[in-house]
């Protein structure tokens, strides 16, 4: 006789086999040794009923979705027994960072304001006839380049419940994902901070003569002109951290429009490279009027000062009676630029 339904079901990895009610009672009623015991055991150990041969016991655990009459859509009907895993935790979608990674300088471990001694004029030498007494003096001009303290600050907050239930746990998630948002508003300060609060983005120095009006849309020959003036300015001071910023549609744009009208090259190669320099494209470039923008840079000239780590400060009785726990973090960073004149930015530039 053949009673129930047989779904295809796997035990511990082992070969799928059609799952049988009547031959699980049957086991069990003459203490023999069948996979669905084998099923019921594996469920009895899960739900800490103790283990043991299924036969010595006088019922048997059935796969809820073998359960007569329920299923797994239907309120009241078999829903409530269905549940989800946590699987590998998808984090929020972010601007891509790309400043560090194309070699700005990390200054860790910062206690106070910092002030960088900078030559703006250095010592000049002059070929002079044999004998000549007649030297020409140069005295060197100095500068300082500051970095002082600003802040990034999160606040997320989450139920106790969620911290002692999810996996993988909330609270390394949220850090992870507090760490790239400090590294996306770094990236974004670094191309277009205020200098109030933020550092002073590279689009907010003055940078008229390093000014490249594209007035539409990219084209080879403004890409060479950005090239040219840091060149011209004795600005590339380190060729391979040299490197072009852009927005992807300015990215798009470059891969499909050709160098020159006689030449098949586009502007934008596949290999990630315009003018000879590496290219990168994020949503940072981005101005908060939401312009298109590209800048030239050499990014070593990039001074990013980290006062301290990152630091986080729970709070679990702000709102202890909705069992709620806080996490604040504080993440004291500056930039700066060594040398505005291993930069150039765009005025004028569109998507078509």
């Amino acid at each position: 006789m053949n009673v129930g339904t047989k779904p295809i079901i796997e035990l511990n990895g082992k070969q799928q086999q059609e799952y049988s009610i009547a031959r699980a009672i049957l086991a069990a009623a003459d203490k023999k040794d069948c996979f669905e015991l084998e099923v019921s055991n594996e469920i009895r150990r899960e739900l800490g009923r103790g283990a043991g041969h299924g036969a010595a016991h006088s019922s048997i655990f059935v796969p809820s979705l073998l359960r007569a009459g329920l299923d797994s859509k239907t309120v009241t009907k078999g829903k409530e027994l269905t549940f989800t895993e946590a699987g590998p935790f998808i984090q929020a979608l972010r601007a891509k960072s790309v400043l560090l990674q194309l070699g700005a300088t990390l200054l860790p471990g910062l206690k106070a304001d910092l002030d960088l001694p900078r030559f703006d004029v250095g010592a000049k030498a002059e070929w002079q006839a044999e004998n000549a007494i007649a030297v020409t003096e140069t005295t060197p001009s100095t500068a300082k380049v500051p970095l002082k303290r600003k802040t990034l600050t999160s606040l997320v907050s989450f139920s106790r419940q969620l911290l002692v239930q999810s996996t993988p746990q909330i609270d390394q998630l949220l850090i992870e994902s507090i760490a790239q948002a400090n590294a996306a508003a770094l990236d974004h300060a670094g191309l277009h901070g205020d200098g109030v609060n933020a550092p002073l983005g590279i689009f907010n120095q003055a940078l008229a003569s390093h000014t490249i009006a594209f007035a539409g849309a990219i084209t080879f020959p403004k890409v060479c002109d950005m090239e040219s003036i840091v060149g011209e300015s004795n600005g590339e001071t380190d060729v391979e951290s040299m490197a072009f910023v852009t927005t992807p549609k300015v990215r798009s744009v470059a891969r499909q429009t050709a160098k020159a009208a006689t030449l098949l090259q586009p502007i934008w190669g596949d290999d990630n490279v315009m003018a000879g320099h590496h290219a990168e494209a994020t949503t940072n470039a981005y101005n908060s009027a939401g312009d298109q923008t590209i800048v030239l840079g050499v990014w070593t000239e990039l001074i990013v000062g980290e006062y301290g780590v990152l630091e986080i400060v729970f709070d679990p009785y702000s709102n202890k009676k909705q069992g709620v726990v806080e996490l604040e973090t504080f993440y004291s960073v500056d930039a700066t630029f060594q040398h505005l004149e291993s930069f150039a930015i765009s005025s004028g530039l569109t998507a078509s």
